[in-house]
C-alpha cells in the first residue's frame, strides 16, 4: 500500500462520521411538540400568533435561515413590548431557532419577538384560562340589548294594534287625559 492511500485511510478514519437526518428523524424531533409556531411568509409576524394547548404539553418556535433575526421573550400582557424579567426566554435573536418550552399549568401566556415587538407578538392559551372562557364571537352584551329591544318592540306593537281595533271599531273616544299640561 503506498503512503497517501494508507494516510487517507488513517484520516478517515479519524474524521467523526455524522449520521444523515431523514424526515422520519425530523419528524421525531417535533414530536414532542403539541404545536410549533414559525415566522410568518413576510417575515415580520409569527405564523400561528395564538395558539391553545392543555397543561402538560410543549409549543416550538423553530424557524431555519430566516433572513432577520429572531426569538421569544414573555411579557406580562398582550400591549407589551419589553420582555418581562425572569420570564421564558429563547436567548438572543437569531435567523435559526428550535426553542420548545413545556406549560405545566393553565395561563395565558403572552410573548414577543424582541427585534419586532410592535409587531410580532403571540400568545399561547394553555388549558382553560379566563381568556379563553371569555372567547366569543358576539359582542358583549349584545343579547341583552337585542331582547330588551325586542320586548320594547312587542310592547309598542301590542299597544299599537289596541289603538287600531278602537278605531276600527267606531269607538274613537280615547281616555281622556288626567294630566296637567
Amino acid at each position: 500500500m503506498n503512503t497517501t492511500a494508507v494516510i487517507t485511510v488513517l484520516l478517515f478514519a479519524l474524521i467523526p462520521h455524522t449520521p444523515s437526518v431523514s424526515a422520519e428523524d425530523a419528524q421525531d424531533a417535533s414530536s414532542e411538540c403539541a404545536a410549533i409556531v414559525s415566522i410568518g411568509s413576510g417575515g415580520m409576524s409569527f405564523e400561528d400568533r395564538t395558539v391553545e394547548i392543555e397543561a402538560g404539553q410543549t409549543v416550538c418556535w423553530i424557524w431555519t435561515n430566516e433572513t432577520m433575526a429572531h426569538n421569544v421573550a414573555q411579557t406580562s400582557d398582550r400591549s407589551d413590548t419589553t420582555r418581562m424579567e425572569g420570564g421564558v426566554y429563547s436567548g438572543e435573536p437569531n435567523t435559526t431557532v428550535d426553542f420548545r418550552y413545556t406549560f405545566t399549568e393553565n395561563q395565558t401566556f403572552y410573548y414577543i419577538c424582541e427585534p419586532h415587538a410592535s409587531v410580532m407578538k403571540g400568545a399561547v392559551i394553555v388549558g382553560l384560562t379566563d381568556e379563553k372562557l371569555g372567547d366569543s364571537n358576539s359582542v358583549p352584551g349584545l343579547t341583552s340589548f337585542s331582547v330588551i329591544i325586542s320586548f320594547a318592540a312587542a310592547a309598542y306593537t301590542i299597544r299599537y294594534r289596541e289603538s287600531l281595533k278602537l278605531h276600527s271599531t267606531g269607538d274613537e273616544s280615547l281616555p281622556e287625559w288626567k294630566g296637567s299640561v
